[in-house]
């Protein structure tokens, strides 16, 4: 309901920066859930529209909330040669996950 929700408030052009952010969050955790119900084509969809959400701030960003679902959905799509770069941004910040699943996500893509 909170990706229906957020999803109308951005189709009203009345979404700020915020909910942008919140969206892009809102889309890589109902990717997580369609994953575990095995359902890779639409988390893939929600991935992607993570990264439609952040793809715009991305270039000289150093918000965490935008790098933060970015970095996720590049590494949950398999993409960790693109979640690197956000990553290392990330690291820069000392920002640090509260989520270990994204913390996990994190020290997968760091690899070698």
């Amino acid at each position: 309901q909170a990706l229906t929700l957020a999803g109308s408030l951005r189709e009203t052009s009345r979404a700020d920066r915020n909910a942008i952010a919140e969206l892009a969050q809102i889309n890589v955790l109902a990717g997580r859930i369609a994953s575990a119900l095995d359902d890779s084509s639409t988390a893939h969809t929600h991935w992607q529209a993570a990264l439609d959400l952040t793809l715009p701030e991305l270039p000289a960003s150093r918000d965490w909330r935008f790098l933060d679902p970015a970095a996720q959905a590049y590494s949950l799509l398999g993409d960790s040669a693109a979640a690197r770069p956000i990553i290392d941004r990330l690291n820069q910040l000392n920002f640090h996950s509260l989520d270990p699943l994204a913390a996990s996500l994190y020290d997968h893509a760091k690899l070698p």
